[in-house]
């Protein structure tokens, strides 16, 4: 792949496409300290403004002991990343998202503040919520180059499943084709599982029509 297109997706993310994370509490809990980590529809966005959405995929493996890996495929190089979950399906979509940023981050597709840095704000213990975000500098201006040209080598099951994913989430059904995604492990492991998990994904769209 170009070089002049790697740099580009390792551009430092701005501030309204972040969001922060709770990574600890100080003693008294008044406090929390926040990871800045990008929001997975700003790395979706740019992977597709850069990349086309035929140039790149996404594979998720479920893990004993409430984990996923999220397996992210860029050109000819594939990196992959965990991250767990405590409780139910909500919490497993949620950690299939942040599975797939932090294989972003090991593109180097990282936010603008550094994520190694301290950062410390007001934290309500009640609401368990931080009662602001830390303020950063914007860097400068995103300017994309020319996207790659559209590849061929894209199976077509695997295709008209990413159509219908799309849909669903413009429908916004999104957060249950994700976990249906997640089941099975991406596209599925077999052609018999792809072809499953496609009914159920057509079935899905077909009942949101309908409501």
């Amino acid at each position: 792949m170009q070089e002049s297109l790697w740099s580009q997706l390792r551009f430092p993310f701005p501030p309204e496409a972040l969001e922060w994370r709770i990574v600890e509490l100080s003693q008294d809990s008044r406090q929390a300290r926040v990871r800045p980590q990008v929001r997975t529809a700003a790395v979706t966005e740019r992977l597709n403004q850069l990349l086309g959405q035929e140039n790149w995929s996404q594979k998720f493996l479920p893990v004993e002991g409430r984990a996923i890996i999220c397996e992210l495929q860029i050109a000819e190089t594939c990196k992959a990343a965990v991250a767990s979950f405590k409780y139910d399906w909500q919490d497993a979509v949620s950690a299939a998202y942040d599975a797939f940023v932090y294989a972003a981050e090991a593109f180097g597709m990282l936010p603008g503040p550094a994520i190694d840095k301290l950062y410390w704000v007001d934290y309500d213990y009640e609401n368990q919520t931080i009662l602001y975000e830390p303020e950063i500098t914007a860097s400068a201006e995103f300017v994309p180059v020319e996207p790659l040209p559209v590849k061929q080598d894209k199976p077509e099951g695997q295709q008209a499943i990413d159509r219908l994913v799309d849909r669903l989430r413009q429908d916004g059904l999104g957060l249950e084709a994700a976990k249906l995604l997640v089941s099975y492990g991406g596209y599925g492991q077999n052609p018999e599982a792809a072809r499953e998990l496609y009914s159920k994904l057509r079935a899905l769209l077909v009942q949101g029509v309908q409501a």
